[in-house]
């Protein structure tokens, strides 16, 4: 069941991240961690999505959670100093991954926790997967390090004060 609900987070359109109901633009990155294999108390996971509007929204689930109480959605915007720099920043990396998209390693190891993205190109995703392989690894970690420096300091702590253990 968990593999499903993190393969789903990958899809920008699924209804992992439901947007709040004041984003009015569309994702443009994601960027995601989870527990792994564990009881349901100690199992959580998060999705942060950057949007075209300047907001970010962070949902964190406990336990297997998929729905409210469970899971909790916080949004804030961004300044528009802030999204320029994060524009900026994640702009040559848009480039490079969508010239030659990070590939999963043949060997995914079972069990463990791991973090995750994706990228909106020209209206297409690109997985950010996992556990990219030894030949990507590098792209998929500086992606997702300009993914994580620009949501804003304590995001994910409060949807994850919000949500309830099921």
């Amino acid at each position: 069941m968990r593999l499903r609900k993190i393969a789903a987070c990958l899809v920008f359109l699924s209804g992992c991240a439901a947007p709040a109901s004041d984003v009015t633009g569309t994702p443009m990155a994601r960027w995601g961690d989870y527990s792994g294999s564990l009881p349901p108390e100690y199992a959580w996971d998060y999705v942060v999505t950057f949007f075209t509007d300047h907001i970010v929204s962070a949902r964190y689930c406990k336990g297997y959670a998929q729905t409210e109480p469970g899971c909790a959605t916080v949004t804030q915007k961004l300044s528009a100093d802030d999204f320029a720099a994060f524009s900026t920043s994640l702009a040559p990396i848009v480039e490079a991954i969508a010239a030659a998209p990070p590939r999963e390693t043949d060997v995914v190891p079972i069990g463990g926790g791991s973090v995750f993205g994706a990228l909106v190109v020209g209206g297409t995703e690109i997985d950010l997967p996992p556990f990219a392989s030894d030949a990507d690894a590098s792209r998929v970690a500086d992606a997702l390090a300009v993914l994580r420096r620009a949501t804003p300091a304590d995001l994910v702590e409060a949807a994850k004060r919000r949500a309830r253990q099921p």
